[in-house]
């Protein structure tokens, strides 16, 4: 089996399923640890305001920055676009001194069908219909006031009169910028050229790893033709699994666990495998052979230190 990196998403909206009256943070913060000690790659956090309740990604991700030394901490992925990007900007960089290095700046454009996916942007002040370009426009803002100073510049949403913002983040020339796209297998021109042009890494979810070689060949073919070099693109899939010896057991636990998270069921068959160990190791490494070099894994449970244990012992070892 080839070395890969894996990660795991820590339950920053699945302690407030669990206990919606009293999450307990630190449940998180030992999980972070645990994973750390474990060898994992990163520990990862997802983000929503207002349409999936959970501890928010980047205050989250300064305690557990303060709690671990080595492993990357990531975000999968902040809707980056709800934020202004001065303020979001001069967080992450402050998240990378923290943590001295370590972040990884997992981003999409968010939304959807449902009304608590859509809802969430007037709520935070982000016309619906003009995310994409508030999205491209703040990955932009980011990288300037993360290398350069006294910047002037005006768009229609802000206007920037020469100011700076410090400290820097301490990766030059910023954290890693990874985007997510080509969820079940479909994108656009403009989308997969925004990951091209902007991204640092593409993420997908809910995707073959047909579709996944397929995608990824598209975005470094573009980036070769804007001039970027297509190596520097890096892969990752975010994953969603339970593992048990009975794959019947093991998808009606996850999906009333993923029905809980999202309010509403859309993913079909897409996501798993739900099941025994073999079969997991066998998917990942079905995405490995289509160029996913980092995996971040979700546990579709409410027992997340139990599937954690497994998942360490039955399956990691493979990708070693």
């Amino acid at each position: 089996m080839a070395h890969v990196k894996i990660g795991v998403l820590v339950p920053t909206r699945g302690e407030l399923i669990r206990s919606p009256a009293h999450p307990d943070f630190e449940n998180i913060l030992r999980m972070a640890e645990r994973i750390e000690e474990e060898g994992y790659h990163s520990v990862w956090v997802g983000d929503s305001v207002t349409a999936k309740p959970r501890f928010e990604a980047l205050t989250s991700l300064g305690a557990i920055a303060a709690r671990t030394k080595k492993a990357r901490l990531g975000t999968a992925v902040l809707l980056s676009g709800l934020r202004n990007p001065v303020v979001l900007g001069h967080q992450v960089a402050t998240l990378d001194v923290i943590s001295k290095g370590r972040i990884i700046l997992g981003v999409g454009v968010g939304g959807g069908e449902s009304k608590n996916l859509i809802s969430e942007f007037p709520a935070s002040g982000v016309e619906y219909r003009k995310r994409a370009e508030l999205f491209e426009l703040g990955l932009e803002t980011m990288k300037k006031i993360w290398t350069e100073n006294n910047i002037s510049m005006k768009t229609p949403y802000f206007e920037l009169d020469d100011i700076s913002v410090e400290p820097k983040p301490v990766q030059k020339p910023h954290p890693p910028i990874w985007i997510a796209g080509a969820h079940f297998g479909q994108a656009g021109e403009r989308q997969l050229a925004r990951i091209a042009r902007l991204g640092d890494g593409f993420v997908s979810t809910l995707i073959t790893p047909e579709e996944y070689r397929s995608t990824l060949g598209r975005i470094r073919r573009m980036a070769r033709e804007m001039g970027r070099k297509p190596s520097g693109i890096d892969s990752c899939l975010y994953m969603s699994v339970n593992l048990n010896r009975s794959g019947a057991v093991a998808a009606r636990e996850a999906n009333r666990f993923l029905a809980d998270y999202y309010g509403y069921t859309f993913w079909g068959d897409r996501w798993g495998p739900f099941g025994p160990s073999a079969g997991l190791i066998q998917y990942i490494q079905s995405f490995v052979d289509a160029g996913v070099g980092t995996f971040v894994v979700r546990f579709a449970s409410n027992d997340q230190e139990g599937q954690l244990d497994t998942f360490t012992r039955e399956v990691l070892p493979s990708f070693r």
